[in-house]
């Protein structure tokens, strides 16, 4: 921990902080401080955060390993693990799973984390939902740990519906939750989930974008900012192109900073040039297949965008998608209708709602689609 104080002692000459500038602007007593700038191996995480993020930002995960590393403190070890985990520093946290698994006190806390790091590099997220079934914990902080990453594997998934019946059960455990670090971790993941089920399963815009306003609160890394404000302009997507434009650049923003660039790649290729299609608009940049077939369709080139459709239904089956593609193509209402269909089936309720209002348009009676 020596170390630890030595960085930042070296940081706050650097800038010219001193402790009663610590005392001030982040109410830390006097006595804390001084306790850490001499090395105290007990000094609490929350501390060493806010002293990290005050004094040198820029150096938090260089600090933060040295810290996480070199404390033995059992609280603090366990805290360790969600910090790295809720921040994504996953190496690190390969590295402290390492340092304890042959500790008894923490075989669960590095058999439950070291599903994390599966979870932060497995795409198949059916395999890594029986994983997570298959993990035993006797410990009521883990197994929350363990459903929050269940249901992150139905968000994957876009299995909405099934996301939506979790949500009162994690928002209690959550709360129940007494270290208030791990469950205000918590109270963010659960964040994402919860404004994505308001909006796919609820059709709840508004619902969704207070949930996401809500989490947007609390203290939270670049990837988790951008998520949640992504959510918000998911939320405009359908009725408002501006105000989804606005809050989809915030979001991208956040991802970058955050070293996020592959989100911020597939955001482009699939979300906005969706959006573009949808409004009309014409997009400049990359475009999954998908979407350059739909924007065939929309540009007028009916015949190449149903003949590209057709071949990934070949490919890869029929989606959601393809159905609504085919159906603007050949003006075809049974298209459509399987289209409304299979994203209702996915618990998606809010891009249902596109084909709903193309067969309304069609002069396809209300009480028919909503039957």
């Amino acid at each position: 921990m020596q170390k630890v104080a030595e960085f930042v002692i070296e940081k706050m000459e650097q800038r010219g902080i001193k402790q009663s500038d610590l005392q001030k602007e982040l109410g830390i007593s006097k006595s804390v401080i001084s306790k850490f700038l001499r090395g105290d191996a007990n000094t609490d995480i929350q501390t060493v955060l806010k002293i990290v993020r005050y004094v040198c930002p820029r150096d938090e995960k260089l600090i933060m390993r040295l810290y996480c590393l070199a404390t033995e403190k059992l609280k603090s070890v366990t805290r360790s693990f969600e910090y790295c985990a809720f921040n994504g520093h996953f190496d690190v946290l390969r590295e402290l799973i390492e340092k304890h698994e042959g500790d008894k006190k923490l075989a669960e806390w590095c058999s439950v984390y070291r599903v994390v790091l599966r979870r932060s590099r497995l795409v198949d997220y059916t395999e890594l939902v029986k994983v997570i079934k298959d993990t035993f914990t006797k410990s009521d902080v883990l197994r929350v740990l363990l459903l929050i990453l269940e249901v992150g594997c139905l968000y994957k998934k876009k299995q909405y519906g099934v996301m939506f019946l979790y949500s009162a059960e994690l928002d209690e455990k959550v709360n129940a939750i007494e270290d208030d670090f791990i469950r205000n971790c918590y109270k963010a993941r659960v964040a994402i989930h919860n404004a994505n089920a308001e909006l796919f399963a609820n059709n709840n815009p508004e619902g969704a974008r207070k949930v996401a306003e809500e989490g947007l609160t609390l203290e939270l890394p670049y990837v988790y900012r951008g998520s949640l404000t992504e959510t918000i302009g998911l939320s405009y997507i359908i009725d408002d192109f501006d105000k989804f434009t606005l809050y989809l650049n915030r979001a991208k923003d956040a991802y970058r900073k955050g070293g996020h660039t592959d989100d911020v790649t597939e955001i482009n290729r699939t979300t906005e040039s969706f959006a573009y299609n949808l409004h009309r608009k014409k997009y400049k940049s990359e475009m999954s297949s998908e979407e350059e077939a739909h924007a065939l369709i929309v540009s007028g080139d009916i015949e190449e965008g149903k003949k590209r459709v057709e071949a990934i239904e070949a490919a890869s089956g029929e989606t959601a998608y393809t159905h609504l593609y085919l159906g603007m193509a050949e003006n075809n209402v049974e298209r459509l209708v399987e289209s409304m269909r299979k994203f209702r089936a996915s618990g998606d309720n809010f891009f249902a709602q596109i084909p709903y209002r193309m067969l309304l348009e069609r002069g396809v009676p209300d009480f028919f689609l909503r039957a």
